[in-house]
């Protein structure tokens, strides 16, 4: 299993953690955020160990820096609309991605997806036609290399059964395609993935696309992709901000408006399986050792310096994250099938006590920072080995 960037917001962050500190074995490249003649800036190293997402999530948009791709949809035809995209315009996209992709020299090609809607069977129909058909034709004759599909889910998709067999059908038909890019539209409203029937099926689904002998990258994955490992990804993401580790779609929407404050500075502890308010660690230090819940890094002790300025955008807090928790995934995946379920299981039931102690001893944690995320991923985790006769 390997570990992937999926990049935003000051990427350099990330090249930084799998260059020098081996916190990751590659990128996923966003041009929402880093521009068309600024991708040959990312070292020749990194992209070739590297996926390009060329976001075609929703292709009419104007977000970010997408209309600097001569490829984005709404700028080969003008004012996007389906009837006039698919055909010549459709291949000329197809022409130029693909021929980015190449020429950047990238580990695998990526098929975009626009974010399939509730009706299933228009979304497939219109991703076939649009992207997948016109990209598996010029890549025929293209240097081989894996070809990945991208597949943009709803949570209510991933909860329905007949849906998994549509998918698993569909994207399984192209014998040119190598794995699926699955990303998940889950409109949780806490940091944290609670769901658990849920994730039990998000676990069953990822599955049933390895039985099926397909390769599998999951995107935009917060701190459950220590649980989705079970379920054995050949690929699972982390991210610096929230934007990069939970996907929301309207992120990609340019008619709507972004909005919220500052968040607060976190830190993650891999002890707790979970991010926690800095505003806590004073609390927590006067009745349990910090060292009982802190992780220990060379960004660490960046951090716990009294002159350190808690900021939410200082890099040292998501530098440690990926160290701390680039660490808990090798650790996982170096261990397969039932061991790797059995270490799982572990590794959430030690944080639920480690959990239950704070509480015990007054730390009442807020519902994005305490453990209650815990009983959904052992629950989901417990069925799913059930499932597979683990447990």
């Amino acid at each position: 299993m390997r570990i992937l960037h999926q990049c935003g917001h000051n990427d350099v962050w990330s090249f930084q953690a799998v260059l020098e500190d081996h916190a990751g074995d590659g990128l996923i490249l966003s041009p929402r955020h880093r521009a068309y003649e600024k991708i040959d800036q990312v070292p020749d190293a990194l992209r070739r160990v590297s996926m390009f997402d060329p976001q075609f999530y929703i292709p009419a948009t104007e977000a970010g820096k997408l209309l600097t791709y001569p490829f984005f949809p709404n700028n080969v035809v003008s004012s996007f609309e389906t009837s006039e995209y698919v055909g010549k315009p459709s291949r000329e996209s197809a022409l130029l991605c693909v021929q980015f992709q190449e020429q950047m020299r990238f580990a695998h090609y990526v098929i975009p997806a626009r974010h399939f809607t509730t009706n299933l069977a228009e979304s497939l129909q219109f991703n076939q036609e649009a992207f997948v058909e016109p990209f598996l034709l010029e890549l025929k004759s293209r240097p081989k290399r894996q070809v990945f599909l991208q597949v943009v889910l709803e949570r209510s998709v991933v909860v329905d059964d007949e849906a998994h067999h549509q998918i698993l059908n569909w994207a399984t038909s192209f014998q040119e395609v190598d794995g699926v890019y699955l990303i998940v539209n889950e409109r949780r409203t806490t940091k944290q993935s609670k769901d658990p029937d849920y994730l039990y099926r998000l676990l069953c689904f990822i599955d049933s696309l390895r039985a099926a002998d397909m390769e599998l990258a999951i995107g935009y994955c917060n701190t459950e992709s220590l649980l989705l490992t079970i379920a054995d990804p050949n690929y699972v993401t982390i991210g610096a901000y929230e934007n990069t580790r939970v996907f929301n779609v309207e992120n990609f929407d340019s008619t709507i408006e972004s909005g919220g404050g500052a968040p607060k500075p976190r830190v993650y502890c891999s002890k707790l399986c979970q991010s926690i308010e800095h505003d806590y660690l004073n609390l927590i230090k006067r009745k349990v050792p910090l060292s009982r819940i802190l992780d220990s890094s060379p960004y660490a002790i960046e951090m716990f310096k009294p002159e350190f300025n808690w900021h939410f955008s200082k890099p040292e807090l998501y530098k440690h994250m990926f160290v701390v928790l680039g660490n808990q995934l090798r650790l996982a995946g170096d261990l397969g099938g039932k061991k790797r379920f059995e270490h799982v299981i572990s590794v959430l039931e030690e944080a639920r006590m480690l959990g239950d102690l704070l509480r015990s001893e007054g730390i009442v944690l807020d519902v994005n920072s305490d453990s209650s995320h815990l009983a959904a991923w052992l629950t989901a985790a417990n069925l799913f080995g059930r499932a597979k006769g683990w447990s």
